[in-house]
């Protein structure tokens, strides 16, 4: 044998045993919960207060928050229960998603009787701009005192997430993951399952419902269907250099009309009850996307409500969160299985 041909073979042994010694690793089940740590949150209620909903950080044209509102819905008792617990009990988790430590929460009360629905909760936003802050925190508590289980997901590159957050592309996972999350816990009931996600969260619903997440029915609130129209924002500019960052092969997702990101494109594939929600104010996604994905649901004979918030905004849909909540929760409980 020459030198060359030794060294082509040895070469060639070198690869095939590193083949095998990679489909030996066995990477932990996509769920696989890692970690589960009570929430402890530094800051007083007026400090976190101050900080986030400080009206320098307002973005226009979005009017200033009314303070007396925010505070009637994120209340001090509800804040300082994130910690204490008390009815409601809020940890960190970390959980394994094609083979990376994904961050994100779980929010359940703390005595029940039965096994709970669980409401799988996709945030919006991409990077650290979207992960989630406290005051959903406080809003998944109320969800879970009304009787249901909340897991949320940072998606990877998010809140400490290992990864890169694609913004719609394998981040999908970490949301899919979730439901093997949810069978783990012995508290919950897998088969009365729910997705919510807000504006990309709205995307992610609609990506993990075309992947065959088990989800009884969805809420997308002001939520993304065509990821190729922000465009039609004012800031179209700089969305567009957030999405260059994170979507794979941004030229040809742009050629394409990023089509695998946009439901509006297959909603065909979609069977699961959904209810849209939007304001007919909002600038950052806007309600033209719901109207659309409305349409087309339609057409397609698919089972869908609507229902626009009249001079609702993307932050907040109208004044009274507490009869929103009862509107996203009757409609999950419309479709518990018995």
């Amino acid at each position: 044998m020459t030198r060359r041909c030794c060294r082509a073979a040895i070469q060639s042994l070198v690869i095939a045993t590193a083949v095998t010694l990679c489909a030996q690793q066995k990477l932990p089940a996509n769920g696989t919960i890692f970690e589960r740590q009570p929430l402890h949150l530094t800051a007083s209620y007026e400090e976190w207060l101050h900080r986030a909903y400080d009206p320098a950080r307002v973005e226009a044209p979005d009017p200033t928050s009314d303070m007396n509102r925010v505070r009637s819905y994120n209340t001090a008792a509800r804040y300082d229960a994130l910690n204490d617990g008390g009815d409601v009990r809020v940890e960190r988790i970390v959980y394994s998603s094609d083979g990376l430590r994904i961050r994100g929460f779980l929010v359940q009360p703390t005595s029940h009787a039965n096994k709970l629905p669980v409401i799988v909760w996709c945030h919006g936003g991409a990077g650290e701009v979207g992960r989630i802050y406290t005051d959903e925190l406080i809003r998944m508590s109320v969800w879970a005192r009304a009787g249901f289980i909340v897991l949320a997901s940072q998606y990877r590159g998010n809140g400490g997430s290992e990864g890169k957050d694609e913004q719609g592309g394998a981040d999908i996972h970490d949301v899919n993951a979730l439901a093997a999350t949810a069978a783990q816990l012995s508290e919950a009931d897998p088969q009365n399952i729910f997705l919510y996600g807000q504006s990309r969260g709205g995307m992610m619903v609609y990506e993990a419902l075309r992947a065959g997440f088990p989800a009884r029915a969805a809420v997308v609130n002001s939520g993304v269907s065509n990821a190729g129209a922000f465009t039609e924002r004012p800031d179209a500019k700089e969305m567009e250099q957030i999405a260059r960052a994170g979507i794979p092969d941004f030229d040809r997702e742009k050629r394409s009309g990023f089509r695998s990101r946009s439901a509006i494109y297959w909603v065909a594939e979609l069977h699961t009850p959904i209810l849209l929600l939007h304001g007919t104010a909002d600038w950052r996604v806007s309600p033209m996307q719901s109207l659309r994905m409305a349409e087309a649901l339609q057409q397609a004979g698919k089972p869908y409500s609507l229902h626009l918030f009249e001079a609702g905004t993307h932050v907040e849909l109208s004044g009274d969160t507490v009869a929103i909540d009862a509107e996203i929760l009757s409609f999950f409980r419309s479709h518990l299985t018995r």
